[in-house]
């Protein structure tokens, strides 16, 4: 097997037509100078985002557990070192 030459590297816009036969990497075409659609949302409430701040809107930060995470500065100390380590 020749590594490499399997081997795909995906980027924006890259789109990938999937056959019985074979598979084929194609590059998606979008106008530089279109707008995006407007968000069509179904009608009627939405369900409440699994992370919420209590007001019913999302917060992805609310789900990061920071009982356990180091402080990166305090109490004059600092647990990094001018090298980079």
């Amino acid at each position: 097997m020749e590594l490499g030459r399997d081997l795909v590297w995906s980027f924006d816009l890259m789109v990938l037509k999937v056959t019985k036969e074979r598979i084929v990497q194609l590059r998606g075409e979008v106008s530089d100078y279109g707008y995006s659609p407007k968000l069509n949302l179904p009608p009627g409430k939405s369900n409440t985002p699994k992370y919420n701040d209590g007001n019913g809107h999302g917060d992805p930060y609310l789900q990061i557990d920071l009982s356990t995470a180091i402080p990166a500065c305090g109490n004059n100390t600092c647990n990094y070192r001018d090298d980079g380590y």
